[in-house]
């Protein structure tokens, strides 16, 4: 907990000096509500959006590892490049772009500015946008690490025999009988470590450290329709992706979310990491 007392107040007031007018957030201890039979502890979905010309991003990615540091295997954390300020710069290696981040951003509401976070896609009590803004991140964050879910999400790895491609199983199961609405399934590919080009405060830095990026999406970003699945018979889904040789596979993994989706909701339900 030092680690949230001395550094993140420091990270929170940057964000403040440089323009953003939100109310610094309430960090409330850590009291996690354990998992009881017949039911999960539902992980955190914290989906980032920025891009290598937003100069206020590195601060957000800094805060991000901060409580990646707090809660640790409790947040899968997703950083999509979006709009204008993802466009690469002629010294990029990589254009992290792709089509269904912005249909994603499009769905969720898109931001008055960067760097910002959907947290679980949900839209938070007195909240009119479900784009938060870094120094509404840990508040809520601290509301959303206390959920159990009766969905379990597992994925693993599966052999290809294409070099080329990868391949993996997801599954959806019920820890405990109960009815669902309709689900939706999204899965996608990450990668870390990514040295590459981004604006910051001083300037480019031409070998700034890309965290959590997403390469590819395996399903459209409002996900693919699946049954709710039946306690003991759990819905398997397979997937495949090709593998551009520039990625590097030890720093790939998959990161898979179930959302129930309707007029008012967007929330994601369970959410599941897991390295190729």
């Amino acid at each position: 907990m030092a680690s949230l007392r001395f550094h993140l107040p420091a990270l929170l007031s940057g964000f403040l000096l440089i323009g953003c007018q939100e109310i610094p957030p309430l960090i409330q201890p850590i009291a996690e509500v354990p998992a009881t039979e017949g039911s999960e502890s539902a992980l955190v979905l914290v989906e980032e959006f920025g891009g290598v010309r937003c100069v206020g991003c590195p601060a957000g990615h800094s805060l991000i590892k901060e409580l990646q540091g707090i809660y640790r295997d409790k947040l899968v954390v997703v950083s999509l490049h979006t709009g204008s300020f993802a466009l690469p710069y002629a010294e990029n290696r990589f254009d992290f772009r792709l089509p269904e981040n912005d249909r994603l951003l499009l769905e969720l509401g898109r931001p008055v500015g960067y760097p910002v976070a959907a947290i679980n896609r949900r839209l938070f009590d007195g909240e009119s946008s479900r784009m938060l803004s870094p120094p509404q991140w840990a508040g809520y964050l601290a509301q959303a690490v206390n959920r159990t879910t009766p969905l379990r999400l597992t994925i693993a790895s599966t052999p290809s025999a294409n070099p080329a491609l990868a391949a993996c199983q997801v599954e959806l199961g019920l820890v405990r009988d109960t009815l669902l609405p309709s689900l939706q399934l999204s899965v996608m590919l990450v990668e870390d470590q990514i040295t590459d080009v981004q604006l910051t405060p001083s300037g480019k830095q031409p070998d700034y450290v890309h965290q959590n990026v997403l390469r590819s999406w395996l399903t459209p970003s409002s996900g693919q329709p699946v049954p709710s699945p039946t306690r003991g018979s759990p819905g398997k889904f397979s997937f495949t992706v090709p593998i551009d040789p520039t990625w590097n596979r030890d720093r790939l993994r998959w990161v898979a979310l179930v959302q129930a989706k309707s007029p008012t909701s967007l929330e994601v339900l369970q959410v599941s990491g897991k390295k190729m």
